[in-house]
């Protein structure tokens, strides 16, 4: 039987679809539970609720409900970004002092490890809002090696964090539709990702039953989700290249499907 139960998610009030199409792989007995709650200021409205997955069933969220609204596109260029994340690094990324407190790394140390001109450095902390630097991959590979992490992590704003922070948060309902789609013997190559997503109902795009869609609205919509299906398979191609056995290329199917879920359309 078909249920509906209320859920608060980012304040609003939603509706999740409880269909017994899809189980959750273990015992009768195990459940997992998918917290959803409500942003601090609509602290007064906190209804937290949770998602039950159970062997007899599972419950997600629909299109209109679990697919995220995408994130509002950062005012930061890429330039003010690099600014912003050096100037975050180098404070924390120096030797740690008497009591333990991490000192800051200079600059002075940076250039020395990586070999960068003093002029470039300081082009690259600087935060402008006029002017748009163009740092070579090279010279961001260095960096983020003296600084010990990943380059991509320099090229992060605040959207991209968010984004990967929401993927995590869904990556349960993503596995238990992965693990559907290994019952399946459909869980090979990149179009994978289109299933996970196609499992949860959360994509295609469709226009509201009621009114339906006039012919730009319709346009609109496929080109949405043109975008989506690409950005997804794309996702996975990439992830999927780095499996190394075959419960590696579930979960990395399915962070794909999860990453691409939170990817603004067009």
């Amino acid at each position: 039987m078909t249920k509906r139960m209320a859920v608060h998610e980012e304040g609003l009030l939603k509706e999740v679809l409880c269909d017994g199409a899809l189980e959750f792989p273990g015992s009768d007995s195990e459940k997992m539970e998918y917290q959803q709650s409500t942003r601090p200021d609509m602290e007064r409205r906190r209804s937290s609720k949770s998602v039950t997955f159970s062997r007899q069933g599972i419950c997600f969220v629909t299109s209109t409900a679990f697919a995220r609204t995408p994130l509002p596109a950062s005012p930061q260029t890429l330039s003010q970004v690099i600014a912003a994340n050096l100037t975050a690094a180098l404070a924390v990324a120096g030797a740690a002092d008497e009591y333990g407190q991490p000192r800051r790394f200079k600059s002075t140390q940076l250039q020395r490890e990586t070999k960068i001109a003093r002029s470039t450095l300081r082009t690259l902390k600087t935060y402008s809002t006029t002017r748009e630097v163009n740092p070579d991959l090279q010279t961001l590979n260095r960096i983020a090696q003296a600084l010990g992490i990943p380059v991509a992590f320099l090229l992060f704003g605040s959207n991209e964090w968010q984004a990967l922070l929401r993927a995590v948060d869904d990556m349960a309902l993503m596995l238990v539709a992965a693990e559907k789609l290994e019952e399946e013997a459909s869980l090979a190559g990149p179009q994978a990702a289109v299933h996970i997503l196609r499992k949860l109902k959360v994509y295609p795009f469709h226009a509201p039953s009621q009114t339906g869609a006039s012919e730009p609205q319709q346009q609109a919509l496929d080109q949405r989700n043109e975008s989506r299906r690409r950005t997804t398979l794309v996702a996975a191609a990439l992830a999927q290249a780095a499996a190394r056995d075959k419960k590696s290329h579930k979960r990395l199917t399915a962070l794909a499907a999860s990453l691409a879920n939170q990817t603004a359309a067009c």
